[in-house]
């Protein structure tokens, strides 16, 4: 560390130099930095380590793809660096604010409108721009959770984990209120019962909400189909945690709550779940996740939809992606599958259980993971292979 004098200033001020950035910092008598008379503010970087930080002020983890901030102190994660430097969000205006917003608010100096979202990961400070704001709001518009990216294994089952312990404590305070204030048997009498509960909404809008769960309110009946979804996401992490095959990968992109928006705008060659080597962001292992109640029948083509998402192509079995592929289903789902189904699609046959062939021998098969730990639970996964004129097995 390098200290500098300035010029025709008090000795009670200098400035730091490191490899990092160049601050200048004013002492006061409790020997704690102010930051009123900033040269430059620090650079901020993007966490990309397996092992997260700590923050040097607040002692909170940074997890791996959040932004922090070196200063002379330490590693300051960005709340703590917001709550020191608080500019205006424009680039042409960059006014220093009096203080930090807590919400909304205009800017002294130019007018426009500030927004506050401290729990974005996007950008470099949780203090936005109204075009920043509206991005957000865009990206997250169809997620009860929003996207997880860039994160250990273990740090995304714990933070999905935590959502739905979240979701389910809502949900819970919802039927105390709502549904036990009226007796049970005077209430299934109203005949309009089943429109009641199919518009009662969860509240979610409270100061522990974790910042991962983007909805302020949401539809009862829609937390309880996207919770059990998540149920089946947090066991299939849970089985990859223990997997030594996966050890050296990583959360490449998470869609915890969005099956249904992926046809509506994502990218192409995006998955529920998807899993890379750590080192190189290489996408190794792609999972749909789903939780089809039936062991009859899908009455929504779910199975056939999930195996285009991951890349399988059931009209000639060409592959579009490399690596291993899964399904993540209910246990009632698996049991349709591993059944077989009688209708066919032109040459197309689903037979036996477990594999789709025509008739020179191409086909899908499925690989049920017998682990006794996943057995132990609601969710089976299955892995996908494509097999193409295998000789022995023309005459299926």
């Amino acid at each position: 560390m390098l200290s500098v004098l300035l010029p025709g200033r008090s000795n009670n001020r200098r400035i730091d130099c490191n490899r990092r950035g160049l601050s200048c910092i004013r002492m006061n008598k409790y020997n704690q930095h102010s930051v009123n008379d900033k040269v430059q503010m620090p650079e901020p970087i993007r966490n990309s380590e397996l092992i997260a930080e700590c923050c040097a002020k607040c002692d909170r983890t940074i997890g791996r793809s959040e932004w922090y901030y070196p200063v002379e102190e330490g590693d300051w994660c960005r709340d703590c660096h917001d709550d020191q430097y608080h500019k205006c969000p424009y680039s042409d205006c960059n006014n220093e604010l009096s203080r930090r917003p807590k919400g909304k608010t205009r800017c002294p100096t130019c007018g426009r409108d500030i927004h506050v979202v401290n729990t974005n990961s996007k950008f470099q400070s949780g203090i936005l721009t109204k075009e920043q704001r509206e991005q957000i709001n865009t990206e997250t518009a169809n997620h009860l959770i929003i996207p997880l990216e860039n994160l250990t294994i273990v740090d995304c089952c714990e933070q999905l984990k935590c959502a739905g312990e979240f979701l389910r404590r809502q949900s819970n305070c919802l039927i105390e209120g709502s549904l036990r204030s009226v007796p049970s048997e005077e209430f299934l009498q109203q005949q309009n019962w089943a429109s009641q509960i199919k518009r009662l909404e969860v509240d979610l809008d409270v100061s522990d909400r974790p910042h991962i769960v983007a909805a302020r309110r949401e539809n009862f009946i829609e937390v309880v189909n996207q919770c059990a979804t998540l149920d089946r996401m947090i066991d299939c992490l849970e089985w990859v945690a223990r997997q030594p095959r996966f050890q050296d990968c990583n959360v490449f992109r998470c869609h915890p709550t969005t099956s249904s928006a992926k046809s509506n705008g994502q990218e192409a060659g995006d998955n529920d779940l998807m899993l890379a080597l750590a080192q190189t962001d290489q996408i190794m292992s792609r999972f749909e996740v789903s939780d089809v109640a039936s062991e009859w029948s899908d009455g929504n083509g779910k199975e056939r939809k999930d195996l285009k998402s991951l890349g399988v192509n059931i009209s000639d079995f060409s592959m579009a992606y490399t690596g291993d592929l899964f399904l993540v289903v209910s246990r009632d789902f698996a049991a349709y599958i591993e059944r077989g189904s009688p209708w066919t699609d032109g040459e197309i046959q689903r037979r036996g259980r477990t594999s789709w062939r025509r008739i020179d021998a191409t086909g899908v098969d499925y690989k049920p993971i017998q682990e006794k730990e996943l057995l132990q639970t609601q969710t089976r996964i299955m892995e996908v292979t494509v097999h193409k004129n295998v000789e022995e097995e023309t005459n299926i």
